[in-house]
C-alpha cells in the first residue's frame, strides 16, 4: 500500500540509473520523469495520501521563502493540470471518468417524459 508520495523530476538527458540526490528537480523542470502520468495513475487508483515536492535543497538555495513557495505552487498547479487531476484527486475530463452503472427505474419511479 502506498501511503505517501514524493515528486521530483530529473534532467531529461540523464541516465536514470546514475541519478544522484543533487539531480532532483521540481516536477516539470527536467522532463526525465513523467510525474503527470504517475499522479494520474495514483488518482485512478484512489490514492488519498500526502503528495510532497522533493527537489534537492541546492535547487532552491538563495531564493526567498516567498519565491520558493510560489515556485512550488506553480510546479504543483502545472503537475495537476498536466495530469488532468484536481487537488482533491478527482480526475478531470471524459477520458478519466469512471463509468457509473445505469440507474434503474424502481417501482413508483417516474421516468422523465413519461406520464
Amino acid at each position: 500500500q502506498i501511503v505517501a508520495v514524493r515528486f521530483a523530476d530529473a534532467p531529461a538527458d540523464t541516465d536514470l540509473a546514475s541519478l544522484t540526490d543533487q539531480d532532483r528537480l521540481l516536477p516539470g523542470e527536467g522532463g526525465g520523469i513523467d510525474c503527470a502520468a504517475i499522479l494520474r495513475h495514483l488518482a485512478e487508483h484512489d490514492f488519498a495520501g500526502p503528495l510532497t515536492l522533493y527537489p534537492h535543497a541546492s535547487r532552491l538555495r538563495g531564493m526567498t521563502r516567498d519565491a520558493i513557495v510560489q515556485r512550488a505552487r506553480d510546479a504543483l498547479d502545472t503537475l495537476f493540470r498536466s495530469a488532468g487531476v484536481n487537488r482533491t484527486g478527482q480526475t478531470l475530463g471524459a477520458h478519466f471518468v469512471r463509468p457509473q452503472p445505469p440507474k434503474r427505474a424502481g417501482a413508483g419511479t417516474r421516468l422523465s417524459g413519461l406520464a
